[in-house]
């Protein structure tokens, strides 16, 4: 009779084991080109950037407009989609007044993901909303007709109570 050995130590074992590791391998460089599994990357330009969290009592002074998404999935996801089927925004949770370089956030609709938002972060200036009062100051433009004269002018009530920014009011 022949000498038994352990199935782990056996030739069969080692062959079957290289396939595994060949195949895991194969897999590993061939999920970067997705391209294979039928996927497809598209990029939308003009995304409208909202903002989620503003805090009580603060206003939006400056924020990027637009942004670019670069979406993947399957060609018959992206059948009639615009700007409109996505969400870029920024959390302001937490941030108050001043400057803030904040992360940009997407959502895409169903059957697809976002791979890539540019740019990644943008800076958001916040600041607070103040009222002010102030006298209302009239100043005449033009002449006035032939034969008219501006004797006097006045405004009723003289003043107002404005609201806004605070580097605006100031």
């Amino acid at each position: 009779m022949g000498k038994k050995t352990k199935f782990t130590e056996s030739l069969t074992f080692i062959r079957l084991l290289s396939i595994f590791l060949a195949l895991i391998l194969w897999f590993f460089i061939a999920g970067d080109r997705q391209e294979y599994l039928g996927f497809e990357v598209r990029t939308f330009s003009g995304i409208p950037l909202a903002w989620h969290n503003l805090g009580e009592g603060l206003v939006v002074v400056e924020i990027e407009d637009t942004v670019t998404l670069s979406l993947q999935g399957l060609p018959r996801a992206f059948e009639g989609l615009t700007p409109a089927d996505f969400d870029a925004y920024v959390d302001l949770s937490g941030k108050g007044e001043g400057r803030h370089e904040v992360r940009i956030s997407a959502t895409a609709p169903p059957g697809l993901s976002v791979v890539r938002i540019e740019p990644a972060k943008t800076d958001v200036l916040l600041d607070n909303i103040i009222t002010r009062q102030v006298f209302i100051e009239g100043e005449i433009i033009g002449e006035p007709g032939e034969g008219m004269v501006v004797d006097d002018y006045s405004f009723d009530p003289p003043e107002v109570f404005v609201r806004g920014p605070r580097r605006k009011l100031d």
